[in-house]
This record gives C-alpha cells, structure tokens and sequence, in this order.
C-alpha cells in the first residue's frame, strides 16, 4: 500500500528547500518539495480500484513537523540566491569565472525577482550588485535594473548596492571617482593635408561597407538566395547579378533555413558560377532554425547584447569577413518593431558590430502590408529605414496584381545615404539562382522607349476622346495603371508606360490640364495644345 506523509515545509525556517525528486532517500521513496505535485484524497489513481483516503484527515489532528534525521537526508534544490552568492566576489577579491554563470541580463533579473521571495533580500541583492560591480557595470544602471525588477522595494536595498560597489568596483575606485572622460572633439583645420578616404564599397552603390544595409523582400521573393548568392560571390570572388564585389570572407547566419536547404542552395549557386565548393573555404555559414537566434535581450532600460551576439562577434574578431549576411530581422530581434528607441539601439549594436570588424552587415527582412501595397518596402517603425545606411528592396513585376512572368524580380535601391537612390536591377530566377537580365542598348532601347511613348499617346487620346481622364498621380486613374490593362496596351507594362510618361513631360509632348469648374474641378493629363484642356 502507498502512503504520504505530510509535514510543514521546511522552506519557513529557511533551514532546507527539499528538492522533488524519486528514489534519492531510499528505494520506493519519493520527495515533493516546493512546486511539488501529490495525489489528494478522494481522487482515484488511474488503474486503482478505490480513491485516495486520509488516515488522519487534517484539522483533526496538528500537522507534525519532519524528523531532523529526516531533513538531513532531503536533497537540497539549488536557489537562484544561492547561485548569486556563488557568483558574487568572495574574500576581498574578485572571483568570476571564465564563461561564467551570467552572461545576459535576463539572468541578473531572475536573481532578484527571487530575492524577496526566497527571505534573502537584502543579503542576495547585494551579492548580485557585487557581481555586476566586479564586472565593470555601473553603479546608476545596476541600480536602475534592481528597482525594476524587485517586487519590494526600500532605502535599505540601496545601502545594500553601495556597499557592494563601494567594496567590489574594479581598480579600486569609489562611487564619488569617476574616471576622467577623454574628449574626442577636433577641429576641422587638423584635417588639412591629409588624403581623403575613399569611400568602401562592398558591391558599388549598393551595399557600402562599415555599416548596415536593410535587405527587405516578401516572404518567397528570394532574398535569401539573392543574399546567399553575394556571399558565396565575395569568397569565391565570382560577379553578383552583374556586379564586381569586394574579395574577402562571409559569414552567413540563418534562422530560417536549415543546415539541407543551406546545402541545396550552395550547391545551386557553384553549379551555375561554375565553382567547386574548395572555392567557398572562406563563406562560414551557421543555421539557427528550430534555435534561439535572438542577437540582443530586451530590458525595461535597453536592449543588452545576447551570448548569441558575443558568439557572433567573436567569430567575426577570428576570421575578419567583408561581409555578414543576418537573415531575418523578425527572428534576431527582441522587441517591437515600433518602438523607435530599441529599433536604432538594435541597428547601433548591429553598425558597432560593422564598424568594429570592417566589414558590411546586411540584414533582411520583411516588409509590412502598408510597405508592400505602396511598394516602399518599409516596415514598423520609420526607424528602420532611417537608422540605416543603404536600404535594398526586392520586389516581384506586376500589375494590378497580376503576375504575368513569376520568374522575374526587381532589385531596387530604396535608401542610399552614400550613392543614388532609384536605381532598378532586373533579375530573373533561373536554375535556381537569380541573373540579372540585360538591358536593352543603342537602337534596342530606342525601340523600346519610342514603343511605350507611342502606346501610352495612342491611349491617351482613346480615353480621352471617350470622356475618361487620366492622372498623373498614383490613384484610380492613375495613367500608367489604366493604361497597362487597356486590351490596346500592345503588351506594355506598367513600370514601361510610367517611364515613357516621364519621358513625355520631359519633352513637353503632354501636360497637366483640368476639367470641370469650381469645386468640382480636375486635373488631368492632355496633350499639349489640346483644346478641351488648359495648362
């Protein structure tokens, strides 16, 4: 027959935590400590006959207390007080292991959350301020985590950190001593005479070096694998989609895709540069899907960087690449994509990570509906765009959301702090790469452009002898798009009939005219020297 015994927890007296666990005591002999779980009368066991039942039913009798030999033989459950005190300096003397306990905020915030509640406030929260002395934090933002975190907070906890970091504080100095900031401020005039840096490139306009360019693209476009194909370009030092890239190695880190597709993909990309995996010794790839791959770790005070990241950074400091390739923002980054203040302290760990190492940091993501329906490609935050250096953007070709070559894409520049924005690549996927298709020269561009000038008049004046006018500006009349789906656009596309616009307003061919009067009045595109309209 089974039974329970049921004493006080011991956990009051604060003399042991007994940890849950079965058969440690004794053969058959199980212990349900803190957090425990037992089976309560009358419930019935599955497989048992009859219910569970007291023996002596509580209130008739006092709860006992457990024997001392007992509680000597409970094994003890490991507080997170006790693993501050394991951390904290010992003797006068700072003892911190290498690749110790702590590496990440969330830890520290662990400890005191469970600092009021294991009855060693006061005591822990000063072993955990001694442990971040000793470590070089300082003493305004231990403080401030501490109070942020601690349920109960009081005058006392604040002793308690100055006595930690007045005693811990590395060098031996003192909270009233702080070392004397180093001004960086120059003045213009000690600039003379010194050579102009060039500006550093990773691919020319495109993805400058030392900072952070913002990849965005529709789940499917292909970013990944245009991303992937640039990396496997710098080391194997072949041309992406057409352009010269910097010699140098890639780190490629993934948390969406795993270590087969990885392979597939790389094996796709040699096959069609016509490279040997020896041509890619210098591209180190690290698949995170299924994993944690957060690079930071959101406080209520600031993003800290993750193990992750120091994991990173490290490899970075090792290999020295030209480029590292983070794919996606919705999986490396912690908190939300609105808050403007995390997004430009996550986009400066990111551009510290760039400038430190020398090389380019491309990061990919997503765009938001809004991005998507105006074609920006901007996400979240305005903050995204703005704390970057150069933003890229990879686009399907449609009109009207019809799709008529799902094998084409547009690369285009939509930020460039350093180059011109506007700038369109036209790829196309093919044997499971992208390759950017040629653009037409000399009198193949000439045919092309007079094409579309002749189209986008010839329906001008058809849709215009009919009474329906079109716009200029992006809407429901907007010209390029009305114009795109006339059964007589000869196979023009939009994007085609929007440049042979411009291209008409530059030559002054067509202008902007109105129709209607007083507050029903409308402008719209006429001819130029059409009477039914004025300029």
């Amino acid at each position: 027959m089974a039974a329970h015994s049921v004493c006080p927890s011991p956990l009051r007296a604060r003399a042991v935590d007994p940890k849950t666990c079965q058969g440690e005591i004794a053969p058959g002999v199980d212990v349900r400590g803190h957090g425990g779980m037992v089976i309560a009368p009358p419930s019935i066991k599955p497989g048992a006959e009859k219910p569970y039942r007291w023996l002596n039913p509580p209130g008739l009798f006092e709860v006992a207390h457990a024997p001392q030999w007992v509680l000597d033989m409970l094994p003890r459950r490991e507080t997170l007080s006790d693993r501050a005190k394991a951390a904290a300096p010992r003797s006068g003397s700072v003892q911190i292991a290498a690749g110790g306990t702590f590496k990440s905020v969330e830890d520290y915030k662990q400890l005191i959350a469970c600092a009021s509640s294991d009855g060693t406030k006061h005591s822990a929260t000063r072993d955990i301020a001694a442990s971040l002395a000793a470590q070089g934090v300082k003493e305004d933002f231990a403080t401030g985590l501490i109070q942020a975190v601690c349920p109960v907070w009081d005058a006392n906890l604040q002793k308690s950190i100055s006595s930690a970091y007045a005693k811990f504080r590395p060098n031996g100095t003192t909270g009233d001593i702080k070392p004397e900031r180093e001004s960086r401020f120059y003045s213009a005039v000690t600039l003379k005479g010194r050579a102009v840096p060039a500006r550093q490139w990773l691919v020319h306009d495109l993805v400058p070096q030392k900072t952070v360019t913002l990849f965005s693209g529709d789940g499917g476009t292909g970013k990944s694998l245009l991303a992937f194909q640039l990396a496997v370009a710098v080391t194997a030092q072949t041309a992406w989609i057409g352009r010269a890239v910097s010699d140098g190695g890639t780190i490629f880190l993934s948390a969406e895709d795993d270590d087969d597709e990885l392979h597939r993909r790389l094996d796709d990309i040699l096959r069609a540069e016509g490279r040997d995996y020896d041509d890619t010794e210098r591209l180190t790839m690290r698949s995170l899907a299924g994993e944690d791959a957060l690079l930071a770790v959101d406080t209520q005070l600031a993003l800290m960087q993750s193990a992750l990241f120091e994991e990173l950074d490290k490899r970075a400091a090792e290999e020295a690449p030209v480029l590292i390739v983070i794919d996606t923002l919705a999986d490396v980054y912690p908190a939300n994509e609105n808050d403007r203040a995390k997004v430009r302290q996550f986009v400066g760990i990111l551009r510290g990570l760039a400038i430190k190492r020398n090389c380019a940091v491309m990061l990919l993501g997503h765009p938001s509906l809004t991005g998507l329906n105006s074609g920006s490609g901007t996400s979240g935050s305005t903050a995204w765009n703005n704390s970057v250096r150069s933003r890229l953007y990879l686009s399907r070709i449609a009109d009207n959301g019809y799709e008529a070559d799902p094998d084409a894409r547009v690369l285009s520049t939509k930020k460039a702090n350093y180059g011109r924005i506007g700038g369109e690549i036209n790829l196309r996927w093919d044997a499971g790469v992208f390759v950017a298709e040629a653009q037409p020269t000399g009198l193949d561009a000439l045919a092309a452009g007079a094409k579309g000038e002749r189209v986008f008049l010839k329906l001008l004046d058809a849709l215009t002898a009919q009474g329906r006018y079109v716009s200029a500006s992006p809407g429901p009349t907007y010209a390029p798009t009305q114009f795109a789906s006339h059964p007589e656009a000869e196979g023009c596309t939009k994007r085609a009939l929007k440049s042979a616009m411009d291209t008409l307003f530059g030559r002054d061919m067509i202008v902007i005219a109105s129709h209607g009067i007083g507050a029903k009045a409308r402008s719209h595109i006429a001819r130029k020297g059409a009477d039914d309209g004025q300029k």
